[in-house]
Formats: C-alpha cells, structure tokens, sequence
C-alpha cells in the first residue's frame, strides 16, 4: 500500500488540493477533522497546516485523563521535535484535540461565543412585541440576521410596486386580448429588470430552411 492510500479517502483529498496549490512552503491549510492526520502534516509537500484531531489518530500521544474536576479551557499540549508537530487537548464541554506543524497553543486570545443560558434574544421573541418591533431594538445586538430580516419585512415599503403592477396587468389584458387566461409569464417579462440579450437569442435559433 502506498504513502496515499494509507492516508485515506480524507488525505487523498487534501493532497489532491495541495497539488492545485504554486507557492506551499507559505501557504496555510485548516482541515475539520475528517482530513486531519499527523501523516498529512508530516508529507513532503511541506504545507503549513492546523486542524482537528480524532482520538484514533494521535499515534500514541497520550495526556492526562479529564475528569469531571478538570476546568474547561484548560489547554494540554505537547511537541515531537523529530517530526516538529504539536498535539494541543484544549477542554471545552468534552475534549478537542488540534494538531499543527507550524504553531502551538500560543498566542491565546479571548473570544465572544454563542452561550444557550442567554436567552434574551428568545425572551423577546416571544413576547407580544411586533417583528419590527424587534429587529429594531435588536439591530446593534445582531446586525447582519437584522438586516437580512429587514429585506423581508419591507418587501413594499412604498405602493409604487404595487401599482405599477396592478398598471402593467391592464396594458397586457385589455379589450383585445381579455380572453387571456394567463398573464404570469408576460407580466414577469413586462416588471423584469433584466435586459434580453436578443442578438445572442436569434444567434442561437436556427434559420428556417426555404421549400
């Protein structure tokens, strides 16, 4: 069995990425776990990768058993200085082991992350307060889904789509054409924005050959 195919399915995978990748001494790669194996960070490719590790894959790097008294963040790590890979354990609700070949548990930094005891959000939502209501004592707390809400709340916040809608349907079925029994399609056309490109449609039609 070759180097490849001892990686398996998952290393095949990077290495076939890495082959599509010029200047690799300088480049950085992020692998979930599925990817991530020591064999991957120690080939000859010489990336510089990080990712998470199985239990089943740290090759006998072994750290102290977590107990129920160990305190969540606490970090773990250790080095191989012949293939120069670091394992970190950091404990977050269950153990998370990452591997590297270029950098370790330092620098640590503090970051905001999503907790399930704040229910704040939830506690507005379910109170009688209407949805503007919301996303606008809401918007400095959750910019980017507030604006995405936005988008759907003031889909016509003026009638001039309405009416220019409701004007266009009366050009398309008037006295001439009021057996019309379906506008959809022409009334889509007609309050389109897009441009036809016409010359490309006839380009592509076939010319009628003469009897």
């Amino acid at each position: 069995m070759s180097e490849e195919e001892a990686m398996g399915f998952g290393g095949k995978v990077v290495l076939a990425l890495l082959r599509t990748v010029d200047d690799k001494p300088t480049t950085r790669v992020y692998f979930d776990n599925f990817f991530t194996s020591l064999e991957i960070l120690c080939h000859e490719y010489g990336i510089l990768g990080l990712g998470t590790l199985n239990k089943n894959r740290t090759r006998g790097c072994t750290f102290i058993k977590i107990t129920k008294s160990t305190v969540r963040s606490t970090t773990y790590e250790k080095f191989d200085q012949k293939s120069g890979i670091t394992v970190v354990s950091w404990i977050d609700n269950k153990q998370v082991l990452l591997a590297s070949n270029y950098i370790g548990k330092e620098p640590m930094s503090t970051v905001s992350r999503y907790s399930k005891s704040d229910s704040n959000f939830k506690d507005s939502f379910d109170s009688r307060a209407s949805l503007e209501e919301l996303w606008c004592k809401k918007a400095q707390s959750y910019p980017n889904i507030r604006n995405v809400a936005l988008r759907y709340l003031m889909v016509f916040s003026t009638t001039y789509l309405s009416e220019q809608g409701f004007s266009t349907l009366l050009q398309i079925k008037n006295k001439q054409r009021n057996k019309l029994t379906s506008v959809s399609a022409d009334l889509t056309l007609a309050l389109s924005k897009l441009q036809p490109t016409i010359p490309l449609l006839v380009g592509k039609m076939r010319a009628q050959i003469s009897h």
